[in-house]
């Protein structure tokens, strides 16, 4: 599933522009109205070019339905060839709507945005090099928004994002960031270029930064960055979370800071003293879940047990009309074999939480009790949540799991779909890339699912890959 998400994932601007990371799972929700316009675009225009042209050319053409029959037909031999990465750069320019797409509102530079989220890291010196023919800053934002997701270490990229990291416009300097902590090294220059966002004037680079911070071995050089950190647990500044483009909601940076402390084991005792107050009812439920877990990250889990029981808690209070947001399984992750003593809690919430705690819940079993986490996450995939049945597909998949029970779970899943919604097959598909040719079994499914008119493209080509890799001696 995060590969599907990964592929679909757009940074959004809320109507005050402080729009900062956003869940996997949120993506997802959005992921499957933009799969449903692509899908049945694709659907539309299928068949009506027939140049010989060369993919460049047609998607230097003058004509929306022929350039966007073009950025869908891509292959990925033409998606690593840095002309085109060039085109599709500039393409971020093309703000014309695409007729026939969900409500007439995709344009196609969100086609060609998404698309360039399956190039290649080698495209990142083309998307650069293009920068400064992009017409506005939102589009360059963009840009950096790809390259936060499919860059890799590259000094000369690196050098090249930094003095955009000091731009005026919010977006396009929240977006570098993110890029450079792509293209960056896990090194102390690294560390000292992000960390001096902590003092910026907007909240929304300070959770940049943080989230920055937070990526590699990059907390092993933040010891001289932790007292300003720290200090932002008395910051209670809102940064908007976008959930469309037209829609976002506040959460409280001293979460993000709290599950920064959680996640890195950085703290001192000045810290829990903070976090103590930050664990109180009148703060918001992700404030006190992270706050929770640093305090139980940093103190033995025998001199805090209540603290550790108020995660789990706020996990089984958690109900769909009031989830959104709530990280709580995310938590117990991050905390692991400490967290066992939950393993009650979380086996209870497989049927008694909401939807998206269920979500969270393989990852959890996984750190918590590795070993009979497949034990504990099989009958999520039978969940009536698609997007639960996905993420532990996922789960498995990305640890290669091969019993026979899962392998099962592949393969019902791979005709678990409905129209244009294509998980959890699309999970499927990509956990049998892994697994490989122990996966053979799974072959008549998959050719099966070949045969669905309606496939996106991408899914196509993801499933003759996945197809060949079970056929591999």
């Amino acid at each position: 599933m995060r590969q599907l998400m990964d592929y679909l994932l757009e940074r959004c601007k809320a109507t005050d522009r402080s729009v900062t990371r956003i869940p996997h799972w949120r993506w997802v929700l959005v992921s499957w109205v933009v799969m449903a316009s692509a899908s049945l675009f694709d659907c539309q225009l299928h068949g009506q070019d027939g140049s010989s042209d060369t993919a460049l050319s047609k998607l230097q053409g003058s004509e929306v339905q022929s350039i966007v029959a073009a950025i869908d037909a891509l292959t990925k031999e033409e998606l690593s060839q840095p002309e085109i990465a060039a085109q599709l750069t500039l393409l971020l320019n093309d703000q014309r709507s695409i007729p026939g797409s969900f409500m007439n509102r995709e344009t196609v530079s969100r086609r060609a945005w998404f698309r360039m989220l399956e190039l290649p890291p080698s495209a990142v010196p083309e998307i650069l090099r293009n920068l400064e023919s992009l017409k506005e800053d939102d589009f360059r934002g963009i840009a950096f928004e790809i390259i936060s997701r499919i860059g890799n270490e590259d000094r000369d990229a690196y050098l090249q994002v930094l003095p955009y990291c000091n731009k005026k416009d919010v977006y396009l300097r929240s977006r570098a960031l993110a890029a450079l902590s792509a293209v960056g090294s896990d090194s102390r220059e690294t560390v000292q270029d992000v960390g001096r966002h902590l003092r910026d004037s907007e909240p929304l680079l300070r959770w940049e930064a943080l989230e920055a911070l937070e990526v590699g071995n990059r907390k092993d050089y933040c010891e001289g960055l932790l007292p300003e950190i720290i200090a932002m647990l008395d910051d209670d500044s809102d940064v908007y979370v976008a959930i469309s483009d037209h829609a976002s909601y506040p959460t409280k940076l001293t979460g993000r800071v709290a599950k920064f402390l959680a996640k890195t084991g950085l703290t001192s005792w000045e810290a829990i003293v903070k976090l103590m107050a930050l664990t109180e009812p009148e703060h918001e439920p992700n404030v006190r879940i992270w706050a929770a877990a640093a305090i139980c990250k940093f103190v033995r889990i025998g001199n805090r047990p209540e603290k550790l029981q108020l995660i789990a808690e706020l996990m089984l209070e958690c109900t769909d009309g009031d989830s959104f947001g709530n990280e709580s399984a995310e938590a117990i992750a991050v905390l692991g074999p400490r967290a066992l003593p939950l393993l009650n809690d979380l086996l209870r919430a497989k049927t008694e939480t909401c939807s998206i705690i269920r979500i969270g819940l393989p990852e959890a079993f996984f750190a918590v009790d590795p070993a009979n986490a497949v034990k504990h996450s099989l009958s999520l995939t039978e969940d009536p949540d698609d997007l639960v049945k996905a993420s532990a597909i996922q789960a498995f998949g990305d640890r290669k799991i091969t019993d026979p029970a899962v392998i099962e779970a592949y393969i019902r899943a791979l005709s678990d779909h409905e129209d244009w919604k294509y998980e959890p097959a699309t999970s499927a598909v990509q956990a049998i890339v892994k697994v490989g040719p122990a996966a053979k079994s799974a072959a008549p499914a998959l050719e099966k699912l070949l045969e669905d008119p309606k496939l996106p493209k991408n899914l196509r080509q993801d499933i003759e890959t996945s197809l060949a890799s079970v056929r591999a001696p």
